[in-house]
Formats: C-alpha cells, sequence, structure tokens
C-alpha cells in the first residue's frame, strides 16, 4: 500500500488474472469507485429520503413583500412530496414556533428573543411531542391559515409608520434564537422517532438487525430575512459607528460558529435569504451558513426570483452525514482545503502525515473541494498517488463510500510539467486561494469593527501580481536583450487574463461595493464547482451574427474586450450571477427586436437549474446601465490604435470610447515587469 507502506497480498484467484477482466478489485480498474454498506440499509431502499423543513420568517418584511412571500412558500410547497415534513417559526424581538399538527386552528408557542433557549423552554419543546412539524398534506390548510394571518399582522404593524431608515433601525430581529428554535424542532422530531423505533426495537432487532423501517430525520432551516440581526444573540447594531461595535461583532461571530456546529452535528443545513436594499451583516452570517454548505442569498424582492431561488433550494437532492479524507504519498502533506467542511473532531491523535480528514455536512451533486498540497522533502520517486474517500448517506439513505484514486508521474524537465498543466483549473485553484484570503482579511476587519478592508484586498492584489510575475519569470518565454516581459507558454496563455479578471472583476475588483454583495459572492465562488467558477472567473461573451433579412441567427464566441462593443452588434453576456443583453446603438430599434428575442431565449437557457439564479437585465449603448457590461470587460480600447486593429472585430476600431484609468490587459502585464 502506498499510504500505510504496509504489503497486502491480492487472493490467491486474482494473482495471476489481469486486473481487467475482474470486478472484484475496482478500484484497480476505475479511478473513481462507489462502494455501498449493505449493512446500514433500510428497507426503504430506492425511495427519496426527504429533510425536515422548517421555515424562519421576518415579522419585520414590509407587507407588500410579505404577500409575495407567502405566497412563494405556497406555490412552492404545493410541488413537494405529500409527506414532506413542515414546520414554521416566526420571529421579531419575540419568536413564534406554530404547532402544525392542530389542526385549522392557529396555534403558537412563544419564546422571548433577548437570550439563548433555556434548559425549561427546551423541555418544553421536547416534551410537546409531535405538535410542530406535520406532513405537509396534513398541516397544508393550517399553514394557509397561519401565512394569511401574518399579512394582516404585517399591515398593522407598519400602519402610519412606513418603512424609513429610523423606523427600520427600530425593528428587532432576533435571529439567533429563531434559528436555536427552528433547531430544536427538529432535534425534537428526531427525538420523537427514536423514542417510536426503541418502542418496536425488540421484534425489528430479531427480524432485521441493524435496519430501520424509516430513516432518522434531518431537517433543513430556510430563513427569509429583511434585515440584520440586530436583538438577542448574534446581534449587532445597526450603527457601525457604535462604540461597542467591535465587542458585539466578535460575540457575534463566536455565537453563529457554535451554532453553525451544533447544527453540523444534528445534521441540520441552514439557507438564508436576504432580501431588501438594507444591509444585513452578510460577513457575519457566512459563520453560520457556509461550513454546512448553505448560502446567504441576497435579492431585491420576494418576486418570481425569490420563488425560483426557493424552489431550487428546495428540490436539491443531497447527501448527510459527510466526511472528507485526503491520502497522500509520502512527502506531501495537505496544507489548505477549500470548501464547505469542518475539522473532524472524532479523528485519532495518532493520524498520519498522510492522511486529512474532515467532515461534510451537506453533500451535494456540486459540493466541491480544493486541495492544496505542499512538499516536505524532495520526491525521489517516479510518481506520486493520491486517494479522496467521501462518505454519505446518499437521498436513498445508502451509505456509500466514493473512492478517487490519481497516479501521476514525477518529472524533473520543466517543459514537461508545463505541457501537464491545465490552464483553467491552475486559474481557478489560484483564484480561490486569492479569493480565500481576502475574505480572512475582511473577517479580520469585521472583528476589529472597520467599515472596509480595501487594504487588504490590496495586499492581495499585489501577492497575486507577484505571484503571475513569479510563473512568466520560471515558465515563460523572454528573448535575451529585450525590454519585453516574457510570453507565456502556449499551455498558459490565458492564465494573465484570468488572473486579470480576479482583480478587475467583482471578486477582488471594485464593481461591486457593499460589504454584503462582495462576501455573498466570493463565499459561494470557494464552494462552487469547477465549472461554475471558471464561469463567475472569466464570463462568455457572444455576439449574434445574421444574414439578409435577420435570418439564419446564430451566436458566436466573442472577445471579453470593449473592441466587441460596435454599434451593430447585439450581444449576450454571462457572468454566471449576471447576465446581459447588450445592443449597439445601430440595431437598438425594433426592427432587430427578432435577434433580442434569440438572445433571450439563450438567456433563459443558461439560468436553467441555475441556483442562485443570475439577474437578466438588458441595455442600448451609452445608456447608464451600459457600463454593467463596459466595466466587466477588457479596457481594450485603451492600446493603440495599431493593436486595435489587429485584434478588433470586423477590423473596426473602438477608440472613440471615453478613456479610463483602468489598465489594459497588455498595460496590466506589462506593469508586473516595472
Amino acid at each position: 500500500c502506498i499510504f500505510c507502506d504496509t504489503h497486502s497480498d491480492l487472493p490467491q484467484h486474482l494473482q495471476n488474472a489481469p486486473p481487467n477482466v475482474s470486478s472484484e478489485c475496482p478500484e484497480l480498474m476505475y479511478q473513481v469507485v462507489d462502494f455501498y454498506d449493505t449493512n446500514v440499509q433500510p428497507p426503504s431502499l430506492g425511495q427519496n429520503i426527504s429533510p425536515v423543513i422548517v421555515f424562519v420568517i421576518d415579522c419585520h418584511v414590509p407587507d407588500e413583500e410579505l404577500q409575495h412571500l407567502c405566497g412563494s412558500i405556497l406555490s412552492v410547497l404545493a410541488s413537494l412530496p405529500p409527506a414532506t415534513l413542515v414546520g414554521l417559526v416566526t420571529f421579531s424581538n419575540i419568536i413564534a414556533a406554530y404547532q402544525l399538527a392542530v389542526p385549522n386552528v392557529a396555534s403558537a408557542d412563544i419564546f422571548p428573543g433577548i437570550e439563548s433557549l433555556t434548559d425549561q423552554e427546551l423541555r418544553r419543546i421536547m416534551g410537546s411531542g409531535s405538535l410542530y412539524i406535520a406532513r405537509l398534506d396534513a398541516c397544508l390548510p393550517t399553514l394557509t391559515l397561519i401565512l394569511g394571518a401574518l399579512r394582516s399582522i404585517a399591515s398593522l404593524s407598519s400602519e402610519g409608520e412606513g418603512t424609513t431608515p429610523v423606523v427600520f433601525a427600530k425593528q428587532r430581529r432576533a435571529l439567533g434564537v429563531a434559528t436555536e428554535v427552528a433547531m430544536a424542532l427538529i432535534e425534537q422530531e428526531s427525538i420523537q422517532y427514536h423514542q417510536s423505533i426503541s418502542g418496536r426495537a425488540g421484534s425489528a432487532a430479531r427480524s432485521s438487525p441493524g435496519r430501520f423501517s424509516q430513516p432518522p430525520p434531518f431537517g433543513r432551516v430556510i430563513t427569509c430575512l429583511s434585515g440584520p440581526p440586530n436583538f438577542g444573540p448574534g446581534a449587532v447594531p445597526a450603527d457601525r459607528k457604535d462604540p461597542q461595535g467591535r465587542y458585539y461583532r466578535q460575540q457575534a461571530l463566536s455565537y453563529y460558529q457554535k451554532l453553525a456546529l451544533r447544527a453540523s452535528q444534528q445534521e441540520i443545513g441552514i439557507d438564508i435569504f436576504c432580501v431588501g436594499l438594507y444591509h444585513f451583516e452578510i460577513p457575519i452570517l457566512q459563520h453560520l451558513v457556509y461550513s454546512n454548505g448553505g448560502l446567504c442569498v441576497i435579492q431585491k424582492s420576494f418576486g418570481e426570483e425569490f420563488k425560483t431561488n426557493l424552489w431550487l433550494c428546495m428540490v436539491q437532492n443531497y447527501g448527510r452525514g459527510g466526511s472528507f479524507d485526503v491520502y497522500s504519498s509520502a512527502g506531501l502533506v495537505v496544507n489548505q482545503i477549500i470548501g464547505p467542511a469542518r475539522a473532524d473532531e472524532d479523528a485519532p491523535e495518532d493520524t498520519p502525515d498522510c492522511l486529512t480528514k474532515v467532515k461534510v455536512g451537506r453533500v451535494t451533486p456540486s459540493c466541491t473541494f480544493t486541495v492544496l498540497f505542499q512538499l516536505t522533502e524532495d520526491v525521489v520517486a517516479d510518481s506520486v498517488d493520491f486517494q479522496f474517500v467521501v462518505r454519505f448517506y446518499s437521498v436513498q439513505n445508502q451509505f456509500l463510500i466514493r473512492v478517487f484514486n490519481f497516479h501521476l508521474p514525477v518529472t524533473g524537465n520543466i517543459q514537461n510539467f508545463v505541457r501537464s498543466m491545465n490552464v483553467d483549473v491552475t486559474a481557478v485553484v489560484l483564484a480561490k486561494r486569492f479569493v480565500l484570503t481576502a475574505r480572512k482579511l475582511e473577517e479580520l476587519a469585521v472583528k476589529e469593527g472597520r467599515d472596509s478592508s480595501r487594504h487588504g484586498v490590496e495586499s492581495v492584489h499585489q501577492e497575486l501580481q507577484s505571484t503571475l510575475r513569479n510563473i512568466a519569470l520560471k515558465f515563460g518565454n523572454s528573448q535575451p536583450g529585450s525590454s519585453r516581459p516574457p510570453d507565456f507558454p502556449a499551455e498558459l496563455r490565458l492564465l494573465p487574463e484570468y488572473l486579470f479578471f480576479v482583480i478587475r472583476g467583482p471578486l477582488l475588483g471594485s464593481i461591486l461595493q457593499h460589504p454584503d454583495d462582495i462576501d455573498a459572492l466570493r463565499s459561494f465562488f470557494l464552494i462552487a464547482d469547477f465549472e461554475d467558477s471558471a464561469r463567475i472567473l472569466r464570463p462568455r461573451l457572444w455576439v449574434a451574427r445574421w444574414g439578409n433579412g435577420i435570418d439564419g441567427i446564430q451566436l458566436q464566441d466573442a472577445p471579453l474586450e470593449t473592441l466587441s462593443l460596435q454599434p451593430n452588434h447585439i450581444l449576450l453576456f454571462d457572468h454566471y450571477t449576471d447576465i446581459y443583453i447588450w445592443s449597439g446603438i445601430a440595431v437598438s430599434k425594433p426592427d432587430y427586436e427578432s435577434v433580442r428575442i434569440m438572445c433571450r431565449q439563450a438567456a433563459q437557457e443558461l439560468l436553467l437549474d441555475r441556483y442562485p439564479t443570475a439577474q437578466l437585465l438588458e441595455f442600448i449603448e451609452g445608456s447608464s446601465m451600459a457600463r454593467w457590461l463596459s466595466c466587466r470587460l477588457i479596457p481594450s480600447h485603451k492600446d493603440s490604435t495599431e493593436e486595435q486593429l489587429t485584434r478588433s472585430m470586423g477590423g473596426l476600431s473602438v477608440s472613440h470610447l471615453q478613456k479610463t484609468d483602468d489598465l489594459s490587459l497588455r498595460e496590466f502585464y506589462a506593469s508586473l515587469f516595472r
């Protein structure tokens, strides 16, 4: 064994058989192998297991928005299986846990939001039986009744006050205790399950040892928030100039980290929808959701976009109870794991250096980890080996062990090494490392009560530029005596452009201004799979082409440069979180509407199953909104006329665009060597 350095004999009947003719050792045949533990399969094998879903609703959502919110919840619930277990919690400075199992009556237990649940309050929840959680088909009339009443409560509470900043600041949101109550409801359902199992344990054990008639419940908490948590545990002062703000932020970070750990241990996932134009303290709320694979999704309203995101969030199939093990050859140790994981507190103290173990809360098809290794010694072998092992319960409640084996050759030749590199993967890994560093600096700024970590981002810019320069000097081609910067090898030709987009784009650039928007995107980027990460990092741009009479419309790839902004172009731009349709002034008339319709259809195809869904905007050349596209493109119109003519589409120059202080890609790359 390459990892434990011991000898393991093949079974006798396989010693002389080629591995590719045997199915008994699939790990010798395939790079990825799934093993199912048949000792822990429940009789419900083949049936998808749904989590307990508890909605946590902010009572301060404006009345008109609350109507959309309640309508969206009911609409999405109508598409779920009738046996889905649901619960409802509302909160302001007090928390109401509704007893959905009581038919046709809006009945709730009330808890104060000023401090965490006491043991007595927890006992009240645990001893109430299955009153709070009910099957969807049984409680839907009661839930509809309650949500209807919430609308009238909202209109009464806001009557004559409006939603001015002063009134908004007075609205108290005990988010922390509301989350505690929601988690307690799910835990209570789990206790009810185990009590029902223990009542028939004797006969079940005799008939089917180690098996259950149904899997134990696990849960999801879906929170709808209209403002920052500013009351009770986890509260943050609404006024960022509050002299005690630094203390409260440190306390909030610690509180949400402990709550997230408890949620992970109870197999409870948490997602937060932050809806409105106020600040939400996303950098702090991330500590509640990130480690469990959840998201903080920011939206302007509870309209159709929210409904789509809510549906995509709730229908996601995912595993639970996951773990992630990383094995590597001697001389290689894991330096960093980027992704939704936490340290494995059950790992033995004598775990060898070649093994790293972490816990995973939510295992989804897009659940992604970026693993960075460090050499502790020179590798003298001809190859190194890696093994990644993921264990989790699937949606059918099967216990699955997925094993990835990778065997990589070692070379002492730089050219061979460069030829083996994938520039897209290299760029995504580097970008995730730099973005994670920026998030850590942002977290430090939050703890210290500072408004911005822009100075920290600038230090990340310097580190990124230094890394790019070192790669160019190490692997690039330079002419002796020439003052030109080194040319990147063909395999890495796009790396400067990728990292230029990291600095200029929304991840580390100045496109996004609010800390909430910035941290929400960075957090999603860190847990996104490779394809989504690459799209966030380097967007795609298409230009519509058509013949005479607007026939045969086709979309063709266009350069990600301002040179593509031609007056006779209609462009489709995809930056994952944003999709734009841009029309040049010469084709902005209704005569070309069929081209835009085709672009809208293509945009809808891009949006299919994308969570969070992207915002779709359209604008015309010269409009104020057109800057949303131009600021995300390489400002190549700043280059010389000769350079523009060699790269511009159709041989046209766009030097008429306004000159700015932004560097073009050529200027940026040249500046690295000054």
